[in-house]
């Protein structure tokens, strides 16, 4: 015999809580990657920064410049995870559960 006092979104709350969940954790995945992304882009710069500064006179301008380049690679790759990440974590946040 069932409760007739019992709310019937009990039952679901499960599956919501779930879905919460599941949002949060690819959330804070993507936030990781985004920082590991922002991480990767300083090290390169420092290392772009190291070897200009090693160079046997002058340093060329191509060369910083391609330096910069490649690292900023890893920069275009940390927006999206970093959207995506904070997008994801305020929907599991704000989700009703």
């Amino acid at each position: 015999m069932t409760n007739p006092y019992q709310s019937p979104q009990e039952n679901s709350k499960a599956v919501v809580v779930w879905y919460k969940r599941w949002m949060v954790i690819t959330a804070i995945a993507c936030l990781v990657l985004a920082g590991v992304c922002l991480l990767a882009t300083v090290v390169s710069m420092h290392y772009a920064f190291h070897v200009i500064s090693n160079a046997a006179g002058s340093p060329k301008p191509e060369d910083l410049a391609s330096a910069i380049a490649h690292s900023l690679t890893y920069s275009y790759f940390a927006v999206p995870f970093a959207l995506s990440g904070l997008v994801l974590l305020v929907l599991g946040i704000r989700s009703k559960g």
